[in-house]
């Protein structure tokens, strides 16, 4: 850009405030010299200032909408800050009466977008689960039309009575939740709550997925039989009217989990899920022997084992006579029965039952639980820094064992009663397991997993990996860059080495980043629609795979690739 120099004149006339601070000669006016100097000093500053002094503004702009209705979320909230610092850097803003936002940045990089409003629960740009994409900043990239698509609530609700149409309060509503994260479907508890003096409970800001929903009851005088001595509380146990229970209960009224139905939720939608409950006979478990030795009083529990969950019910009476424990409110069901120590003898003891009338056994009878134990290290033989949870997965049986490692690196998982079978070890200290070397006394060991039997203890050797790697790339399709795909790094002989799976989503620019990545070979792919599917199956494995780039993983190394989406 061409500027030709400015008149006596023009400098007068333009900047004539400015020129009452400038000393002036002997006759009043400003030297022609001088006059020019200040001009061109003037015109200099009004000029705009080099990129070099001032860091570039880059803007990210947008709307939010609702992702059902595709209408604008007016008065959402939303959080914008550096994905690498974001507390530090965050932002704050509420969207426009059109769902319109907009936040201005000074450096280029990675940001993080998060919000909600009403009826639309906390997430983050894109969300998947644990993932998001992160908004990318910076030259030549267009972040002024975001369409930040946030996920309506879904509800699930219901009315818990008995079958004279009356209320039950204070019933125990567990709601579980089956999903893919981990690669194959795993169905786990993730809420519970208390129906009220009306009978009615309600789960809140849910995400779309599947549900079961399960009630567990007393009847109103429950508790006042357990208010009562034992005397008095056998005597009014005798009465029928008194000597009943409810049943453990899965929607739609089963007491069975293999007849239970799933309830499937979208985006944004309401469920009713109503309960009305039968009293049925309530049962007596006796054990006799609990304490031979007669040292401490006997310690019996009854427990149900729903998925992978353990339900306690607080009704159950029990009462100690001698070495024998006996238990009564007992509803019908599969239970396991704990016995934490027998005499001075330090093993548990457990066994599976299904009650179907009054049962008396004897603690002898009852099987050994096999500890299972281990120790944690790393590669250089030390105590890992931080905190270390290990995780033993079935995922055949759905059985999940977790414990986290003490002040000595050792871990000992409670397994009341342990479904044998193939279980994959979890070690980590933060987002992955990073488990790079698996030894066990008493299982066999194969990859990343151990095969336990049960009947025989088990003492795990694991060894955590200070060596690294990561993979960074991009997802594109026909040359662009594609925005939430999910990246998958497949292991070889991935049936045994599950923990070893990476996961990423796409960033806006197609980027995306795998982190933790231990060494081996590897197959690496980019998936449109794969987040609600199991990406660990062997046989969607076998056609995903097909076009899947391989790559060779060493230790502490940095690799890039350029990913096709699928």
């Amino acid at each position: 850009m061409n500027f030709r120099k400015p008149c006596r004149a023009e400098c007068h006339k333009a900047f004539a405030p400015a020129a009452r601070f400038v000393p002036l000669n002997r006759r009043g006016r400003l030297s022609p010299d001088r006059t020019a100097r200040i001009c061109f000093f003037i015109v200099f500053l009004a000029l705009p200032v080099s990129a070099q002094n001032v860091a570039p503004k880059f803007r990210v702009a947008g709307k939010v909408v609702s992702a059902v209705t595709g209408r604008p979320v007016a008065g959402a909230e939303l959080l914008f800050g550096r994905a690498d610092d974001f507390e530090a850097t965050q932002q704050k803003l509420l969207t426009a009466d059109d769902g319109a936002f907009a936040f201005t940045v000074a450096e280029p990089g990675k940001y993080t977008l998060n919000g909600q409003a009403y009826g639309f629960r906390s997430q983050g740009f894109e969300q998947h689960g644990v993932y998001v994409s992160a908004i990318v900043v910076g030259k030549n990239l267009n972040t002024e039309n975001i369409v930040f698509r946030l996920r309506p609530d879904a509800r699930l609700m219901g009315v818990v009575e008995d079958e004279d149409h009356e209320a039950i309060g204070s019933a125990t509503v567990y709601l579980f939740h089956t999903d893919v994260s981990l690669g194959l479907k795993l169905t786990s508890l993730v809420q519970q709550v208390t129906t009220d003096d009306r009978g009615r409970y309600r789960f809140a800001h849910l995400e779309p997925g599947d549900y079961y929903v399960v009630v567990s009851a007393s009847p109103w005088f429950s508790g006042l039989l357990q208010q009562t001595d034992a005397a008095q509380s056998a005597a009014l146990s005798q009465k029928p009217e008194f000597d009943v229970t409810y049943s453990t209960t899965f929607y739609p009224g089963v007491t069975d989990v293999a007849s239970a139905s799933q309830i499937s939720l979208n985006d944004g939608a309401d469920f009713t899920a109503d309960f009305t409950l039968s009293p049925v006979p309530a049962l007596r478990v006796v054990v006799d022997d609990a304490n031979p030795d007669g040292e401490q009083p006997p310690n019996v529990a009854l427990h149900q084992k729903i998925f992978n969950a353990t339900i306690t019910q607080p009704w159950l009476r029990h009462v100690v006579s001698n070495d024998s424990v006996e238990i009564r409110g007992v509803p019908p069901g599969a239970y396991v029965l704990d016995i934490p120590s027998l005499g001075n003898k330090t093993s548990n003891r457990s066994m599976r039952l299904a009650l179907s009338e009054d049962a008396e056994f004897d603690a002898e009878s009852a099987s050994a639980v096999a500890p299972i134990r281990g120790v944690v290290r790393t590669q250089a033989g030390v105590l890992p820094k931080g905190q270390v949870n290990v995780f033993l997965w079935n995922s055949r049986a759905g059985e999940l064992l977790d414990s986290s490692m003490n002040d000595k690196g050792e871990v000992n998982f409670d397994n009341d009663f342990l479904v044998p079978g193939t279980y994959s070890v979890y070690a980590m200290s933060g987002p992955n397991s990073i488990v790079s070397s698996l030894k066990a006394t008493g299982a066999r060991v194969a990859g990343q997993t151990v095969e336990i039997t049960g009947g025989k203890a088990v003492q795990l050797e694991i060894e955590m990996a200070s060596t690294l790697s990561k993979i960074t790339g991009t997802v594109q399709r026909d040359g662009k860059p594609v925005l939430g795909a999910m990246i998958l790094l497949v292991p070889e002989e991935a049936e045994i080495n599950l923990p070893k799976f990476r996961r990423d989503q796409s960033d806006s620019d197609g980027t995306f980043t795998l982190v933790d990545v231990l060494p081996g070979h590897y197959r690496i792919l980019a998936i449109e629609n794969g987040w609600n599917q199991e990406w660990a199956n062997a046989s969607l494995l076998t056609q995903w795979l097909e076009h899947a780039q391989k790559i060779d993983v060493q230790g502490n190394q940095s690799y890039h690739t350029v990913l096709e989406l699928e």
